[in-house]
């Protein structure tokens, strides 16, 4: 059985990461983040991967990294992470494939 996904209102990440909540919504107006779910009063919910990510985006601006630069690099990222997604998805149908026959 699956565990329910850990989910954590925006002032709990803005104090766990050490940012304002004003600057998690400015990520999110600049699309560098969106967090994937919210509550029925429309509350901003992040799971751990919305979370990571934002912790990417903090660790690049440490760096002296442009926000600009950290879309870049995040749109790359997640254009890597979709095709590896497909290649792996279409390497699974192929094999499924396969065994049907040998099975038939």
């Amino acid at each position: 059985m699956q565990e329910p996904e850990e989910l954590s209102r925006i002032g709990g990440v803005a104090e766990r990461l050490g940012v304002s909540t004003r600057t998690i919504k400015y990520y999110e107006e600049l699309g560098l983040v969106s967090p994937k779910n919210r509550s029925p009063g429309g509350f901003r919910l992040y799971n751990a991967p919305d979370v990571e990510r934002l912790q990417r985006i903090l660790r690049l601006k440490g760096m002296g990294f442009s926000l600009a630069a950290v879309r870049e690099f995040l749109s790359v990222r997640d254009a890597a992470r979709e095709a590896t997604r497909e290649r792996v998805l279409a390497e699974t149908a192929e094999h499924l494939r396969e065994r049907e026959r040998e099975v038939a």
